[in-house]
């Protein structure tokens, strides 16, 4: 340093014996007496003015080091201070630095929709919840902060809003359409970590992992079913294929899907240079539906008129069945008590059974013949007579 070679040193010395001068060649200040170091260490460690001059003595400024003052003020004032403390007082601040080191590094806020991963020496180490959290610092740690708020992005339809890139996919009758869906997903806050490391770019295997289950989707089904008659029973099922995908271990993504609705003002259709032919082609479709629906409901309505006459022969059958039966059951039973009569008295029973159809043929008028001639024993008499 310029005040450190022997030139100046004798300079110093010089001005230290002269008692009308301060050590820089100033007259000294304050009452008159003059102040005399009483070390000349004390003349190199204490800051020196700036300006230009001699070297010592007669009133010039000596050159200096802006900087050099600045390390040496610091160095000697370290010094001081760890002179005073001692070895103890030495580990007392290195803990003191240490722990604010740990404090100021370690610490961090984290929103309601945020969470993180926190690394320790490259590996995981635990995650962090919403609200303040603490991890080692750099260079022993880090973290990574995940939002976990919802998101959501477009598949099966126009890219970037526009008919230029339109994705189409192809359906069970071999027609072109697009169909466009908004998937709505967020990070799952149990699985961070899968988000975190599993995949490089999650949320494009998401993306790639919908437009598979829409392209298998649409492929089962006809072109008027997925721009017309199924299209939200597609999409539910698209959300649920996904939603299965997601929860198999294997996949590890790290997401769920919080909801699947369709594109404002962005319906399934077929490509434009394609519309009026397809549409020529879609009315034929619904008129043959509505005759098919047409023929169905009189069909229906044939069938249950037919059963309900079905229904009315079968119970009269069942009536008229069940009376012949009951006469039949009636029929046997006066048999069986004319039987059981014969049994016990049959010249009784013969004479009984003869007069009742005598009665009952004369009530009726359908013989030309007396009542003497239907006596019973002229009628044996006659016939067993003539037989003779």
């Amino acid at each position: 340093m310029p005040w450190e070679d022997k030139t100046q040193d004798k300079n110093v010395r010089r001005m230290a014996q002269d008692n009308s001068k301060d050590p820089w060649g100033d007259e000294p200040s304050g009452s008159g007496s003059n102040r005399r170091p009483s070390r000349l260490d004390e003349y190199r460690n204490r800051p020196r003015p700036k300006g230009s001059g001699g070297n010592g003595g007669g009133g010039g400024r000596r050159p200096s080091n802006d900087l050099d003052d600045i390390l040496n003020s610091v160095g000697g004032t370290a010094g001081t201070i760890f002179n005073r403390l001692g070895a103890g007082g030495i580990g007392f601040v290195f803990v003191a630095l240490v722990a604010l080191y740990l404090a100021v590094g370690g610490f961090y806020q984290l929103s309601p929709t945020q969470g993180s991963v926190n690394l320790l020496f490259g590996r995981t180490a635990s995650t962090g919840q919403p609200g303040l959290n603490w991890n080692w610092p750099a260079p022993f740690g880090g973290r990574i902060v995940v939002d976990l708020a919802e998101n959501s992005f477009i598949q099966g339809g126009a890219i970037g809003g526009t008919r230029t890139g339109e994705q189409l996919i192809v359906t069970g009758d071999k027609h072109l359409i697009s169909y466009p869906i908004v998937v709505k997903w967020r990070v799952n806050p149990a699985a961070i970590k899968d988000f975190v490391f599993a995949y490089q770019n999650p949320e494009e295997v998401l993306k790639l992992s919908t437009e598979t289950i829409l392209r298998d989707q649409i492929g089962q089904n006809l072109a008027l079913e997925a721009v017309v008659q199924n299209v939200e029973a597609i999409r539910n099922e698209i959300q649920q294929e996904l939603e299965i995908l997601l929860e198999d271990q294997a996949a590890n993504l790290g997401v769920v899907i919080t909801g699947l609705d369709a594109v404002e003002h962005e319906p399934p259709r077929v490509p434009s240079s394609v519309q009026e032919s397809f549409e020529a082609f879609l009315n034929v479709q619904i008129e043959e539906t509505r005759i098919l629906e047409a023929a169905r409901r009189d069909l229906n309505r044939t069938l249950q008129a037919a059963r309900g006459t079905e229904g009315r022969v079968l119970e009269d059958a069942r009536k008229i069945t069940a009376d012949l039966v009951a006469a039949g059951l009636g029929e046997a039973e006066a048999l069986r008590l004319v039987y059981n009569g014969y049994r016990a008295d049959p010249e009784n029973a013969v004479r009984r059974l003869y007069e009742d159809a005598r009665r009952i043929l004369l009530s009726r008028g359908q013989f030309n013949v007396t009542a003497e001639e239907l006596r019973l024993d002229q009628i044996l008499t006659n016939s067993f007579g003539g037989s003779n």
